[in-house]
């Protein structure tokens, strides 16, 4: 038979404290999933738009947009573990607001001879609007050599096949537009309504390929970088006119009416 030999310990032991272990209130929910957390996600995404169209992305930095998201750069963390990871949310969300604005311009545009100006006019007004919309060249150069240059370049194509198809949607509808003018012209009736009914009717399209139609809608992309200034936001749908304007030809004596009347696309020059 086993002996139990019970010892007194010297000095008392210590009481025993047991800790509640911590329960999340949203167990196995990430980062800016809750209200809060998106409400200060977007924000901070909004604070680096705001920097970086400011001074650069090489002088924004974390500790100004923690101190304009009102938390602390270590909470600003848990959002965005590096710099690079809050610029490509910032990427994202300009090109997602390009995309829209390009996409928009496809679905409102219902009269051919204000296509060109719709155009202009909404790209301006958001990039005004917007900073993120103006940073999106920036941002695709600053992560060209980071871990998210991948991702960077699928959404700045996004951007850009966006541009391509509303300026090629635009200058169809200029052409066609410029094929009625004359058509009009030539038979005495100028009137806006009857304009715009051959308009619709108007066979062709811009001559412009899609390699020039992708090139157009990177130019447009970079100059709206300039759109914050008052000025530069002016001038801006008057750059977009001039660009839909390649696409669509002079007028030339009997060259358009024969468009209009053989049904198909003019010859390039040359």
């Amino acid at each position: 038979m086993l002996g139990l030999v019970v010892t007194t310990p010297s000095e008392p032991l210590p009481p025993i404290r047991y800790k509640r272990p911590y329960r999340s209130r949203h167990p196995g929910r990430p980062p800016g999933r809750t209200v809060k957390g998106a409400t200060a996600r977007l924000h901070a995404v909004l604070s680096a738009a705001e920097q970086c169209d400011d001074q650069g992305w090489e002088r924004t930095r974390l500790d100004d947009v923690a101190c304009d998201v009102g938390v602390v750069r270590g909470a600003l963390y848990r959002y965005f573990p590096t710099k690079d990871d809050l610029g490509l949310a910032v990427l994202e969300h300009g090109a997602r607001l390009w995309t829209a604005a390009a996409r928009g311009v496809i679905e409102r545009s219902d009269t051919p001879a204000d296509a060109p100006a719709l155009l202009g006019s909404t790209l301006s007004r958001a990039a005004l609007e917007h900073p993120s919309m103006r940073v999106v060249t920036t941002l695709a150069v600053a992560l060209r050599d980071g871990p998210h240059e991948e991702a960077a370049r699928e959404l700045v194509a996004a951007c850009d096949d966006a541009a391509a198809e509303a300026i090629e949607h635009v200058g169809d509808l200029a052409f066609r537009a410029a094929v009625a003018r004359e058509v009009a012209t030539r038979r005495g009736r100028s009137q806006p309504d009857d304009l715009d009914e051959w308009a619709r009717r108007s066979p062709g399209g811009t001559q412009l390929g899609p390699g020039t139609q992708l090139a157009l809608a990177r130019m447009l992309r970079a100059a709206a970088a300039e759109v914050g200034d008052g000025h530069a936001a002016a001038a801006y749908p008057r750059m977009v006119a001039a660009v839909v304007d390649v696409g669509v030809p002079p007028p030339v004596d009997g060259r358009l009416s024969r468009v209009s009347a053989a049904g198909g696309r003019p010859r390039p020059h040359g």
